[in-house]
């Protein structure tokens, strides 16, 4: 409650500004049951926020009422003559700017002939260079004022309204990446001053040349960040807007990015596949390229040119390595569809000698297996993952003991760990395993482990060096051997180490 400050009086409540992650504006009304509104993120999606709540508390607390006052100013008010109320609101609109805007925005939009150089003024003003955290909600507000009042403008002469607001859509859409906006205030607005102007469009159309025209050069040009809402804009065009779109599309460098993601917009919401699948086919770069119109083929029920565009994409060598499996597994899938489990069990036995791992030699079994052949085929990979550890190529080891542990091979799992470098994850998994019944090896793995840990001079690394020790005491006892002069070397050679002994001793060792 101590953040609550200056509250005043309204007609039927108060308001107030409340310091929280930023200054927040409150207003909390009582006239017909409880009611508020808060600047702040959460409340100004409508919710009863704990700004309100702290508000009403401080109201409590200083038992300060809420009610309308004794006199009836609104009936004071009605006795006053036009010229008294006038010089009373002038007045006030001299200290106050939030009046004062709103008595400009109705100057300028409410006469026969709306004030275009104000209102031109007030929509330029949303060009902005950068808007800092702390200036975006106060930018959005004003922002919001006078899309009302334009949008007031529309209401009554939509062709009057068009232009300025064309103008509004253009400026906030750019503010949107100008903006350190978490919260999305810019973007609200923007999508306002869209569904404002294609509203405007939809009473009084627009020549359809020009609007095809603007729309197409926003599209290209615009900022990186468009409105959601401008997709409706398509619906405004006609054969004549259409054919001017497409003409100036043609102008433009086929090869640009925005071209490209314009044509791709369009056939995707043309739903025109074909279209699509000639636009991506030109950009083939790699596996992905390949299997995007692959998905796009399956998803629609083209089953067999989707097979073509996978088989394509491996032919052209983008079948391997990690990126390939977006080829790869597909593929499998569609051919044990369609009952080709021998090609199935084909690229998979050569994508697991180009990507051997712990998934593809999954795949790989069950491939083998629905054709019978998974012993002959599992010695080849086994003997394939051997052969890249023998040239310490990168995680063979660890793939090829980590394959035979979960196949419960832990002695042939335990020679591997032996022999090659493998990671600590692995050793460690291994070492758990062998440790059943072989304390003293699972000891022999875990020493230098401790070792490492220590030697990286980090409290973290000194935590686990402990935990370490912890987990290998019982396999000392196990094994019959000293735990405690293993210890204590360790403690007499790192004895400037204080972190290292203080973890030691909050386990007791």
């Amino acid at each position: 409650m101590d953040d609550v400050r200056s509250i005043r009086d309204l007609p039927e409540g108060v308001s107030a500004t409340v310091q929280g992650n930023d200054v927040y504006r409150v207003v909390l009304r009582h006239g017909r049951g409880l009611d508020g509104a808060c600047s702040c993120p959460f409340g100004s999606e409508g919710n009863f926020c704990k700004h309100l709540v702290a508000v009403g508390l401080r109201l409590l607390a200083d038992d300060r009422t809420a009610k309308k006052p004794a006199l009836d100013i609104h009936a004071h008010l009605s006795r006053m003559s036009q010229a008294e109320l006038v010089e009373l609101v002038w007045r006030r609109a001299q200290t106050d700017a939030d009046l004062y805007q709103e008595l400009r925005l109705a100057a300028a939009v409410g006469g026969d002939v709306p004030d275009s150089v104000d209102l031109s003024r007030l929509v330029e003003s949303f060009d902005v260079e950068w808007l800092e955290r702390h200036e975006v909600r106060d930018f959005a507000d004003a922002a919001d004022e006078v899309l009302t009042a334009l949008g007031d403008l529309a209401a009554r002469d939509p062709m009057l309204g068009q232009q300025p607001l064309q103008r509004a859509v253009e400026l906030l859409s750019r503010a949107i990446s100008r903006t350190d906006d978490e919260i999305g205030y810019v973007d609200s607005v923007a999508e306002r001053a869209v569904e404002l102007y294609l509203d405007a469009c939809r009473a009084a159309p627009p020549d359809q040349i020009e609007f095809a025209r603007w729309l197409l050069g926003f599209r290209l040009a615009g900022p990186d960040y468009q409105p959601q809402a401008l997709a409706a804009a398509y619906d405004l065009l006609d054969d004549v807007g259409w054919t001017a779109f497409r003409e100036g599309m043609d102008q433009n460098d086929p090869r640009s990015w925005q071209v490209r993601s314009l044509r791709e917009e369009l056939l995707t919401a043309a739903d025109d596949i074909d279209g699509l699948v000639r636009l991506w086919s030109g950009e083939l770069t790699g596996s992905t390229s390949y299997a995007r119109i692959a998905k796009l083929l399956q998803a629609h029920g083209r089953v067999d040119e989707a097979m073509m565009w996978f088989e394509s994409g491996i032919a052209d060598g983008h079948g391997t390595g990690w990126a390939g499996a977006q080829l790869v597994d597909p593929l499998a899938d569609l051919y044990a569809n369609a009952g080709r489990l021998e090609d199935r069990l084909t690229i998979l036995e050569r994508y697991f000698h180009d990507e051997p791992a712990e998934r593809t030699y999954q795949r790989l079994r069950e491939a083998a297996e629905a054709v019978h052949r998974w012993p002959a085929v599992r010695r080849e990979a086994l003997a394939r993952l051997q052969d890249l550890a023998g040239i310490d190529a990168h995680g063979a080891a660890d793939t090829w003991a980590r394959i035979l542990l979960a196949e419960g091979e832990d002695d042939q799992a335990w020679r591997v760990i032996a022999k090659h470098t493998c990671r600590e994850a692995t050793v460690v998994a291994v070492a758990d395993r062998r440790a059943v019944s072989h304390p003293s090896d699972a000891i022999d793995a875990y020493e230098p482990l401790i070792a490492m840990q220590i030697m990286l001079t980090n409290n973290d690394a000194y935590r686990q060096a402990a935990e370490y020790l912890v987990k290998v005491k019982p396999l000392f006892q196990r094994a019959h051997r000293e735990f405690a002069a293993y210890v204590g070397d360790l403690r007499e050679q790192h004895r400037r180490k204080r972190n290292f002994l203080a973890e030691l001793g909050r386990r007791g060792l």
